[in-house]
């Protein structure tokens, strides 16, 4: 992976149109662990007090809880805002 690739900390997390869990579902990742590309972040509705969402280009296009995504110290300080 380049760099701003980060894994998911739970199986089966839903990626989302939006950074809200109202929005519609337009993938998921299989198993902890899975490899994300974080374009972007932003902040949504809050997920266990997390309003940080990452907008991922992989596996699919969309939006996932920052709650739900091991990134480092990096990815937190050199992401851009959406």
């Amino acid at each position: 992976c380049t760099s701003a690739c980060e894994s998911s900390t739970v199986a089966g997390l839903n990626i989302r149109a939006a950074p809200t869990t109202a929005s519609r579902v337009v993938g998921k990742l299989s198993s902890a662990g899975s490899s994300v590309q974080v374009e972007c972040f932003t902040r949504g509705q809050a997920i266990h007090g997390q309003t940080i969402w990452y907008r991922i280009s992989a596996p699919h296009r969309g939006y996932v809880t920052g709650y739900y995504v091991r990134a480092d110290s990096t990815t937190r300080t050199n992401t851009p805002r959406c």
